[in-house]
């Protein structure tokens, strides 16, 4: 029925091969019942003529330029928003995979849910060789979503939400200006603007794509970056009560002098020193402004930069933690549900199977 269309919305920039198997997976889908609409980031390759072969393929595939200021993915998607037919959206990452049968029980779900804001299923990390930490991506079970979010956590990942367009046409959209946290800063306001979100099926159908091995927090971080953190810090401020957001910045700020911690540039500390004077504008932060010149100023003294980085509690009130976000590991019933499942999709059926290592406990990774 076009009344339950899924509109699924992909911002892609400079990945012809990753968003071609994303594409893929929405052309694999068991339920013909979905638009997809793929928006170019300004690509530089030949991602546009890789977009322009399947849309020429298939009517349902729609392609478009962002054509408005700023660069980044929030522009891409509200764009895609405002171009979608859908009833109802998913917002897919250009390197993710849709399961065969992501729609199909998607839609069971919509069916059989009432009313309801967002819908939210399970998505299982990947890579392509090294799944040893069967990470799942939504944490069912949460009972004060907007708490949990107020306190910096994040319960799912974008694609698994199942959005319904008119209810997120009211929380504004994708904050344009934000290059990070960008899905847990939407469904925060969301939440605040008092969503009603019901959970669907905890077997995933979803896979998200994560580098081999280990990334260091240093190559995530630039200038321009940290001040979009700022600013994104800026733009939850002007949403939340100052009581919560007093709860939400300390953890922001405990994550990102995490983030700076581990950049090895001393002139691109000091730079974002000189350059972020809002890094002090915030109250329970000027102890850590304090801290953070002390900590630049001291990165070429290797004895007193290690002093100075173990009085970190006793200066800022801040711990030391590598990741203050929760991670949750999918159950061994879930994931057998998961194999049995992709059994009837030959198409995936070998590449879910990899993701299995009977030498991992979960109890011992929890």
């Amino acid at each position: 029925m076009k009344t339950d269309l899924i509109s699924i919305i992909i911002p892609v920039y400079n990945r012809p091969t990753l968003v071609a198997e994303a594409i893929d997976s929405v052309l694999a889908q068991t339920n013909p019942n979905w638009e997809l609409i793929v928006v170019d980031d300004g690509s530089k390759d030949n991602t546009w003529e890789v977009l322009e072969s399947y849309a020429v393929k298939d009517e349902r595939i729609r392609i478009f330029k962002r054509d408005r200021e700023p660069k980044g993915a929030p522009v891409c998607r509200n764009i895609g928003m405002e171009n979608s037919t859908g009833k109802y959206l998913i917002f897919l990452d250009s390197d993710d995979l849709l399961a065969p049968w992501a729609i199909v029980n998607r839609l069971k779900y919509v069916c059989g849910s009432g009313d309801f804001d967002m819908l939210i299923f399970n998505g299982l990390e990947f890579d392509n060789s090294n799944i040893y930490l069967r990470k799942e991506r939504a944490i069912f079970g949460v009972r004060n979503l907007l708490d949990y979010h107020i306190n910096y956590q994040a319960a799912w990942q974008t694609t698994c939400a199942l959005w319904n367009k008119s209810f997120f046409k009211k929380t504004g959209g994708w904050h344009e200006y934000s290059q990070s946290s960008q899905d847990s800063v939407l469904h925060l306001i969301a939440l605040y603007n008092g969503a009603i979100v019901k959970w669907g099926d905890e077997i995933p159908d979803l896979f998200i794509r994560v580098e081999k091995g280990f990334e260091k927090i240093s190559n995530k971080n630039s200038i321009e970056k940290i001040k979009s953190r700022i600013n994104t810090l800026l733009y939850v401020k002007s949403k939340l009560k100052a009581e919560d957001f007093s709860v939400y910045s300390y953890f922001f700020v405990l994550d990102l002098i995490n983030r700076l911690e581990y950049l090895d540039n001393k002139s691109l500390l000091v730079a974002i020193r000189k350059e972020i004077p809002e890094i002090e504008s915030f109250g329970h932060t000027r102890r850590l402004a304090f801290y953070f010149k002390l900590y630049t100023y001291s990165r070429s003294i290797r004895l007193l930069h290690g002093l100075v980085y173990r009085l970190r509690y006793f200066i800022t009130k801040l711990p030391r933690l590598k990741n203050i976000r929760e991670n949750s590991f999918i159950k061994d019933e879930i994931f057998d549900r998961l194999i049995e499942r992709a059994k009837d999709y030959p198409s995936i059926q070998n590449k879910v199977k990899v993701l299995r290592n009977d030498s991992l406990s979960i109890g011992d990774c929890s």
